[in-house]
């Protein structure tokens, strides 16, 4: 309210009040023009409080005849909202100390309710420098933002930058953070092997055998294995040239798509080169083939 008196250039006439003479046909004509004058602005400061007030105060100050009057009316009435406003800080106070970031909320939220509790310890009076603001949201966050805050500590030089250039500054970091745990956990999915038991286990395959001989055993494909057969003669075509397995390739493809009237999409290699040169790719690509 003083900032508005004081914009009307009225202040002076709230805080001094003028001084009504008792006779003013003894005044000289400069007197007279200083008294309207002074009459004018006690008027037009007392309209200005009365704007300023709600339908409770007005009825403190109603019966007030110069604005210096209804002044201190209302410091009389606020007298005792003084040790209400003395009982606020405290808890106030309080509340501002015993600020801590939960895990679930995020830096933009925090901020809000540090400024929130801020704002209302100024309002009350309280001297709260932003640096100390700073200060308490960095000492509260949470563990997670631990590395970025010792960097701002270390690198920062907090009378130098204003809370919003912090919350900037962790808000950048809590999105990288974000990302990072998001990707983990991708990850984490991908790799994940889900184990599923059965009451009745079954064997794929189990084979024992002490004669040693091993020509006619067959492996099943694990697709780490290279050949399922140790003997060679139970092959039909057995191509170790390497040179020439890509050619082969294409005449068994060919063969194939021709006797079944189907197209070959995917095949298993060991991705040696003869699989992974310029021409094998391209040959695949334009074939529709993915290589497993």
């Amino acid at each position: 309210m003083k900032a508005i008196l004081g914009a009307h250039d009225v202040w002076e006439v709230v805080e001094k009040g003028y001084t009504e003479p008792e006779d003013e046909t003894t005044l000289s004509q400069p007197q007279n023009e200083s008294l309207k004058d002074s009459r004018k602005r006690d008027k037009k400061a007392l309209y200005l409080i009365y704007q300023a007030l709600d339908d409770n105060d007005f009825e403190k100050v109603s019966s007030a005849t110069s604005a210096k009057q209804a002044w201190e009316k209302l410091q009389t009435s606020y007298k005792g909202a003084e040790q209400v406003k003395k009982v606020c800080l405290q808890v106030l106070r309080g509340e501002f100390e015993s600020l801590h970031m939960k895990g679930s909320e995020s830096i933009s939220d925090y901020f809000s309710r540090v400024l929130a509790i801020s704002n209302q310890l100024k309002r009350n009076g309280e001297k709260l420098e932003d640096v100390r603001i700073m200060e308490k949201i960095l000492r509260s966050l949470d563990p997670k933002f631990e590395h970025i805050v010792v960097t701002i500590e270390e690198t920062k030089n907090l009378e130098e930058i204003s809370i919003e250039q912090l919350m900037g500054s962790l808000q950048a970091y809590e999105e990288k953070h974000k990302k990072r745990a998001l990707s983990n956990k991708l990850d984490e999915k991908v790799n994940y092997v889900k184990e599923e038991k059965e009451d009745n286990g079954v064997v794929l395959l189990a084979y024992k055998n002490n004669d040693g001989d091993q020509d006619y055993t067959w492996y099943l494909d694990t697709g780490a294995s290279n050949h399922m057969c140790g003997r060679r003669s139970t092959f039909v075509e057995l191509n170790e040239s390497k040179s020439e397995v890509f050619g082969a390739f294409k005449k068994f493809k060919a063969t194939i798509e021709k006797e079944s009237g189907c197209k070959i999409k995917a095949m298993r290699s060991d991705r040696g080169g003869e699989f992974t040169s310029k021409e094998s790719q391209e040959f695949c690509e334009a074939n529709g083939i993915v290589d497993l």
